[in-house]
């Protein structure tokens, strides 16, 4: 079955709001609509790349895959029945691709996996590296879900932290807070209020910023490269 491919770079924001739809900021908007295309690159043979604006310039399309040899079809109406592969999966993008007749995963699965993409699951994989690996690593990130219980960790870790939404993504939702002031309590109080907690992780002297990418096949996990 030949897949459907799915721009969606909202797709952190959307499960941190788990509705079927919600209204994108002017600047994410544009994000989606000018990296529509971009699945071309990375989608296997024979399948098709779902962009609503393609018929706007076909002969783009058609030229850059006859230059790089890509042999998708990226089209605004697509055959239905093809497999959704979306960039990130949340109930907004079962509702996108589900419009133009693509098969999603059912509910049970969509809430297994925004349970898994829950910051929660990074201090729960620490807690197991902290015992395994031969060298310390940073405390482990605490979830707390009351403003009260951030100005506890706040103290504890030293007047310096960072409060992060569960579900967030490029530096969004993410608050660092070196004084507790009026408007960080109100950050922290509006965070909880929207996704019901937050991950309070203690600030280190950091000498470089960068992230390990791995890639899965459903069975192993593999490193790539570092980013």
């Amino acid at each position: 079955m030949a897949n459907v491919h799915l721009f969606n770079p909202e797709n952190d924001v959307a499960l941190g709001y788990w509705k079927n739809c919600f209204t994108l900021s002017p600047l994410v908007r544009s994000l989606h609509g000018d990296g529509a295309s971009l699945p071309m690159w990375y989608a296997s043979a024979g399948d098709f790349v779902f962009d609503p604006q393609a018929s706007a310039t076909p002969e783009w399309y058609g030229e850059a895959a006859r230059r790089f040899g890509l042999d998708v079809t990226v089209e605004g109406c697509v055959p239905s029945g093809l497999k959704g592969v979306p960039w990130g999966w949340s109930y907004d993008a079962c509702r996108q691709l589900r419009e133009i007749g693509a098969e999603v995963p059912d509910r049970e699965r969509m809430e297994r996996h925004r349970l898994l993409s829950h910051r929660r699951l990074t201090a729960e994989v620490m807690t197991r590296l902290r015992v395994m690996l031969p060298f310390a690593v940073p405390e482990v990130p605490h979830e707390a879900d009351s403003v009260k219980e951030v100005m506890r960790k706040f103290g504890e870790w030293g007047g310096r932290i960072f409060v992060k939404s569960p579900w967030s993504s490029s530096g969004r939702g993410v608050v660092y807070v070196d004084k507790w002031t009026d408007m960080a309590e109100a950050r922290v109080r509006n965070m909880i209020c929207r996704q019901g907690s937050v991950m309070c992780e203690p600030a280190v002297d950091k000498r470089r910023d960068f992230a390990m990418e791995f890639h899965s096949d459903g069975r192993r996990v593999v490193w790539v490269a570092y980013s």
